[in-house]
């Protein structure tokens, strides 16, 4: 009953916010070569989202070098956007809260975006506090057919991820797309593993990660060692890398008292994901749950099994490519063991 009221209170704050802040922004047909600055609102944070966008921020260079690209993200995608050389500013938010945001806006005002790009689905009041105090010419959304506040938007569709952000590209009039990801690399990252793999001897390897974000794409305890010792026997040539997870040491632990063998490896230095995306680099073939890690690993052309228990219409929005074996379970602890036939 308690969360039944609260759900409702909240959607009353939320119809209410929207009401003040959605204003509706003036039409503005922005020429191509007047576009002189675009913003990014990139504080949802997610790695995986990061990877398959990748080409936009190359692909605009590409064709308009002059053009100054910014982003707003936070700390968990900060060094991956600070590697990106084709940014020009990174603005960290601290936190999504609205002391944080009113100052930052302030910074980013001056600035006059010609173009501010916002691709997710769902906002909050503060996010249309935030996008409104920023005042860009454009305010350019995906499924923001509801909104005032923007007048540029990609309708809602089925299409996967990418060619929304093709969508994006082309109605602001840049052509002949390259949607291939720009992996990012880290020299001391690179350093670091190729020594752990000379120390280990390692010479073919499979990498194996087996939690995702969500409970349903995270492997139980159990389920791992089930997992773990049928991928080592029906592999026993090959060397079993076990990605880190900072959130689930406690698994991995348990993982790593109860298996003895010697060809389960982990590298317990792993620090960013700069040093998953040197291990991943160098696998011959990555099994995981649908998480940032597959799409990582579809950039650099890998051979992958991956577990998928999105719904049918987030199945479409984020698979990787159909060369790979893509199995659909409703939670990744249902994979049974003949994956590898």
């Amino acid at each position: 009953m308690y969360r039944i009221a609260r759900a409702k209170i909240k959607e009353f704050q939320r119809r209410i916010g929207k009401n003040v802040l959605d204003k509706k922004k003036i039409k503005a047909d922005l020429k191509f070569e007047n576009i002189k600055k675009i913003l990014f609102i990139r504080y949802d944070g997610k790695i995986g989202d990061y990877i398959v966008s990748s080409f936009i921020y190359r692909e605009i260079k590409k064709q308009r070098p002059d053009i100054q690209i910014d982003i707003v993200g936070i700390n968990k995608n900060e060094q991956l956007f600070n590697k990106n050389k084709h940014v020009d500013n990174f603005y960290k938010l601290k936190k999504t809260k609205y002391r944080y945001m009113i100052p930052l806006t302030l910074k980013l005002r001056k600035q006059k975006y010609d173009i501010l790009i916002d691709p997710t689905e769902v906002l909050k009041n503060k996010d249309l506090f935030f996008i409104r105090q920023i005042d860009a010419r454009v305010n350019f959304g995906y499924a923001k057919e509801n909104y005032k506040l923007f007048n540029k938007n990609i309708p809602k569709n089925d299409k996967h991820i990418v060619d929304i952000y093709k969508m994006i590209l082309e109605k602001l009039e840049f052509k002949n797309i390259d949607s291939r990801y720009d992996i990012p690399e880290d020299e001391k990252s690179n350093e670091k593993i190729n020594r752990f793999f000379t120390e280990n001897l390692v010479e073919r390897s499979i990498v194996v990660n087996l939690f995702g974000a969500k409970r349903k794409t995270k492997f139980t305890c159990e389920k791992s060692l089930e997992l773990l010792n049928y991928v080592l026997k029906r592999k026993s040539d090959y060397k079993i890398i076990l990605l880190y997870s900072p959130a689930d040491t406690e698994i991995l632990s348990k993982i790593l008292a109860t298996i003895d063998n010697k060809n389960l490896l982990f590298y317990s230095e792993s620090k960013t994901i700069f040093d998953s995306i040197a291990i991943l680099k160098r696998a011959e073939l990555i099994i995981s749950p649908d998480t940032s890690i597959v799409h990582i690993a579809d950039g650099l052309n890998k051979k992958i099994i991956a577990f998928y228990t999105s719904s049918p219409n987030d199945f479409i929005k984020w698979k990787i490519s159909d060369q790979n074996k893509i199995i659909r379970v409703n939670d990744v602890n249902d994979v049974e063991m003949n994956f590898l036939d």
